[in-house]
C-alpha cells in the first residue's frame, strides 16, 4: 500500500476533512462481495484541495481487485493495483473544482467486485479514520441464500463493556447498519459469523 500511495496526492486530501460517510456493501449468494456504493461529506481546511485519495483492501490475496467507479462530483484520477489479484486499489478521486476554506463538497462512487462472483469473500466490513469524523453510516445488504450469524461492532473504539446498545440484527430485507458518531482517528464497522464460515475468510476494509 505505501509503494501504491506514492504515485498519488495525498497532499490534497490532508487538507480535506470527512464530516460524513456512507458506506453500502452488497454481497451475494455464496456470501461473495458485489458492491460497495460510498458517500462522503468534506470539508476543505484550506483553499485549493481537488482531490481524494481512497484505498480499498481486501487484505487477502488471489482475489481480484473490484473496479472503482466514479460517480457523482467526482472523476477518476491516477489509480493502481497491487496486482490485478491483490484486492488492493488506491485511486485519487477529482472533484470538479479546487474547495475553499470551509467549504463542503458530496461525492460518490462504487466499487464493485469480480462479475463472475469468483472475488472476495469476507467475514467483516470496516473503514479506517485518519482523523475524527462525525457521522459513520454503514449498511450491509445480504443474499437471503447466504445470510450471516452473530453479528457485532468491530473498530478501535468499540469497547464491548461500554458499548450498551442493542447488537446489529439483520431486517425483513436481509440487511443491517450500524451507525457511529464522533469516532477516529481508529477504525469502525461490523463483523459476523457464517453458518460455515468460507475457508480464507478476510476483513476487507476502506480508507
Amino acid at each position: 500500500m505505501v509503494e501504491l500511495l506514492t504515485g498519488v496526492d495525498i497532499d490534497s486530501d490532508m487538507q480535506l476533512d470527512r464530516v460524513s460517510q456512507h458506506d453500502r456493501y452488497l454481497f451475494g449468494a455464496r456470501g461473495e462481495f458485489r458492491r460497495v456504493a460510498v458517500r462522503q461529506v468534506l470539508r476543505a481546511r484550506a483553499d485549493g484541495p481537488d482531490r481524494i485519495v481512497t484505498v480499498f483492501d481486501g487484505e487477502i490475496s488471489g482475489t481480484t481487485a473490484p473496479t472503482l467507479y466514479p460517480g457523482r462530483n467526482c472523476k477518476l484520477g491516477r489509480h493502481a493495483s497491487a496486482s490485478s489479484r491483490s484486492g488492493l486499489v488506491v485511486a485519487e478521486l477529482v472533484l470538479p473544482r479546487p474547495l475553499s476554506r470551509g467549504e463542503t463538497a458530496v461525492l460518490e462512487y462504487q466499487l464493485i467486485g469480480d462479475p463472475a462472483g469468483l472475488g472476495l469473500i469476507t467475514a467483516e466490513c470496516s473503514r479506517r479514520f485518519r482523523a475524527p469524523i462525525r457521522e459513520y453510516l454503514l449498511e450491509i445488504d445480504f443474499h437471503q441464500a447466504s445470510l450471516p450469524s452473530e453479528i457485532h461492532r468491530v473498530g478501535t473504539a468499540i469497547d464491548g463493556s461500554a458499548d450498551r446498545r442493542r447488537p446489529p440484527v439483520l431486517d425483513d430485507t436481509h440487511g443491517v447498519h450500524t451507525v457511529e458518531l464522533d469516532v477516529g482517528p481508529g477504525t469502525a464497522g461490523l463483523a459476523w459469523r457464517w453458518p460455515t464460515s468460507p475457508p480464507g475468510t478476510r476483513p476487507a476494509s476502506a480508507d
